[in-house]
């Protein structure tokens, strides 16, 4: 049973980005402050949001 629960659950990497990202508001520093590069935590919350089905952040693109 404990390997249905594990299964269930998303990558707690994925869920360390996303906390960063959400309380640091900026994909580019929570990748500083996690030790990875943005693009790595970008694809840890788009892998999150697709796990989800849904979508957990505006990006507005730079300009």
């Amino acid at each position: 049973m404990a390997g249905r629960v594990a299964d269930a659950l998303p990558p707690l990497d994925w869920l360390r980005s996303f906390e960063a990202a959400a309380r640091l508001s900026n994909f580019t520093a929570a990748a500083a402050e996690l030790g990875l590069t943005q693009a790595a935590v970008s694809q840890h919350i788009r892998a999150l949001e697709q796990r989800l089905k849904t979508r957990l952040f505006v990006r507005l693109a730079r300009g």
